[in-house]
């Protein structure tokens, strides 16, 4: 079997339209679009930089819902929008946006970092 056959064998599993000119394999576009979407939490000190964040990504980022309430004890009482908890497979990766500013702010994101890997 020559070089020629090889690559002619090759194309015919996949038709012309799945592949780039560079001989890879071509997604779709609303593959790479959901493939490339961010979601993205924040505490609400900084909000500001979160806005910046998704103005700067456009489309590929998504600014979750949270709820920064506390119990009358003064424990962090995180609320996670179900939307959020739910979709949350759906996106290619999630950032999280935090603040170091005091010992109480540190504590309430730690509680979300503890949080987000059990609503997978």
């Amino acid at each position: 079997m020559s070089p020629a056959d090889v690559e002619s064998s090759s194309q015919s599993a996949f038709s012309p339209k799945s592949r780039t000119p560079s001989g890879r394999l071509a997604r779709s576009d609303s593959m790479v679009q959901r493939r490339q979407q961010w979601l993205v939490f924040f505490h609400e000190s900084v909000r500001r930089m979160a806005l910046e964040l998704k103005a700067l990504m456009g489309t590929s980022a998504e600014l979750s819902q949270l709820e920064w309430k506390r119990f009358d004890d003064g424990f962090p009482d995180l609320q996670i929008h179900k939307q959020d908890a739910q979709r949350l497979e759906q996106f290619y990766g999630t950032c999280l946006i935090v603040s170091f500013h005091s010992p109480e702010v540190i504590f309430e994101q730690l509680c979300l970092l503890h949080e987000l890997p059990r609503m997978r």
